[in-house]
């Protein structure tokens, strides 16, 4: 059986101020170990540890992206809208299918832009410095 598992006979009474509680629950809250005493119990005895580790960069790089995703599905529909008058523009040829092709194409244009800065953006943010 491992340490773990066994009971637990003997205890070990620690007295500390707030601000080293603090400081080992929050390395204990960044280990896969399930109670404070674990963690401690661990480190005590000199045994491995897994640590939680977040990479800052991978972080904003998702921050970044969130609002590209919505902005895609615009330039998706957009891209079909202005596809789909296109093709029924050659059928009516009214100056009313003009107006609103102009329209979609701006809209489309504007939505090409804006997924520009943000690649441009995240590009920036994932560049090496």
């Amino acid at each position: 059986m491992s340490t773990s598992q066994t009971s637990k006979e003997y205890r070990l009474n620690l007295r500390l101020s707030e601000q080293e509680w603090n400081k080992i629950h929050k390395h204990a809250s960044n280990t896969t170990c399930r109670s404070v005493s674990e963690y401690c119990r661990k480190i005590l005895l000199r045994e491995p540890v897994i640590v939680f580790h977040r990479n800052q960069s991978f972080d904003d790089f998702e921050e970044d992206l969130a609002p590209l995703l919505p902005i895609l599905k615009d330039f998706g529909d957009d891209f079909n809208t202005l596809i789909q008058g296109l093709s029924g523009s050659n059928n009516t040829g009214t100056n009313i299918m003009l107006d609103v092709l102009l329209l979609r194409n701006r809209q489309f244009l504007d939505t090409v832009t804006r997924v520009k800065e943000l690649l441009t953006k995240i590009a920036d943010t994932c560049a090496p410095e």
